[in-house]
């Protein structure tokens, strides 16, 4: 007989595989939408007209964009929200905040805003980018479960 305490953790840990299912579902709908309305950055991606948009990525630089990609997208989507309500003086300043908050997040996870967005850039073009992109994703997602069901066995 499993304990009410365990079945609260299943169901707990059943919630977080749904989450992460879904989560996994919207990033492969945003990934086919930012084709159609590429926005990396707030008030606009870094990348210049002259950068190589068209290199190869190290698995490296591709897992850290994985990493960062959700933290930026949840600041970007949590500050246009704010931005489309704002005046202009009060816009620049979230822009700004906006910038900052997403800038030291890809620090965070060891990618420059510059490979950033050249990344997420390239993205929307390269399937084979992307294709590596979401295979992180869910490898990074696929740790976290297997992490959450130890911390779960071990209670």
């Amino acid at each position: 007989m499993i304990s009410n305490r365990r079945q609260g953790s299943m169901s707990s840990f059943k919630s977080m595989v749904t989450l992460a299912a879904t989560a996994l579902l919207i990033f492969a709908a945003c990934a086919g939408a930012q084709r159609e309305t590429p926005q990396t950055e707030v008030d606009g991606p870094i990348v210049s007209e002259g950068d190589d948009l068209d290199r190869e990525f190290s698995d490296e630089e591709v897992m850290a964009f994985a990493a960062a990609y959700p933290e930026v997208t949840a600041i970007q989507q949590d500050y246009q929200s704010r931005i489309e309500h704002a005046d202009d003086a009060e816009r620049q300043q979230l822009n700004a905040e906006s910038r900052v908050k997403s800038e030291e997040t890809m620090a965070e996870h060891g990618i420059s805003p510059e490979e950033y967005n050249a990344i997420a850039i390239q993205m929307r073009d390269d399937d084979e980018l992307r294709g590596r992109v979401q295979s992180a994703m869910r490898q990074m997602e696929q740790q976290r479960i297997e992490e959450t069901e130890q911390q779960l066995e071990n209670q």
